[in-house]
């Protein structure tokens, strides 16, 4: 029995962050932070000190050297957990004249799934999941017209959603 209500709980706390979402406004202190505290899981905040942002990892999941070849197709930063089952990469790309409109259009138009303009502790940003690739994505355009995209696959269950929704809720300008 307590094994039941821990996972209908568990269940509940996957689904939170994205039913905030449809109020269009994602706060770590207010969704990310409970939800981590109620699953019970641990994690960190990381710098990315050249994009000026903060992101919280779940424990287990941690920055890997990115490679040369990974560099030049614009892959910034990547994360994964020790089985490399799981995988975060961070990717940017220059398209000039690009507004989170477009981006969210773009998402529409290759068939995404709930692609919709949100705010994550201040930054507007486009989320969306690539059910075909079982991928969940977080895009920002900065003010140089550089699309940054924060992917992570597989999304295929229920954990997995839960670790892209606290992941998405923890994105934040470094202070």
């Amino acid at each position: 029995m307590k094994k039941m209500i821990a996972l209908l709980a568990l269940l509940c706390v996957a689904l939170m962050p994205f039913a905030v979402m449809a109020e269009n406004v994602i706060t770590w202190d207010e969704v990310g932070a409970p939800v981590a505290e109620a699953a019970e899981i641990e994690g960190d905040f990381y710098a990315l000190e050249d994009l000026g942002l903060a992101i919280w990892l779940p424990a287990g999941l941690e920055f890997v050297d990115v490679s040369e070849e990974d560099a030049a197709e614009g892959f910034l930063y990547m994360a994964t957990d020790a089985e490399e089952t799981c995988l975060l990469t961070v990717d940017a790309v220059n398209v000039e004249g690009i507004t989170l409109e477009g981006v969210l259009e773009a998402a529409a138009a290759e068939g995404m799934f709930e692609p919709e303009i949100v705010n994550i502790n201040g930054i507007s940003a486009v989320s969306y999941k690539d059910e075909a690739n079982s991928a969940g994505c977080v895009v920002l355009v900065d003010d140089n017209c550089n699309v940054i995209t924060f992917t992570l696959m597989p999304i295929d269950d229920e954990d997995a959603e839960l670790a892209f929704g606290l992941i998405m809720s923890s994105l934040m300008p470094l202070e």
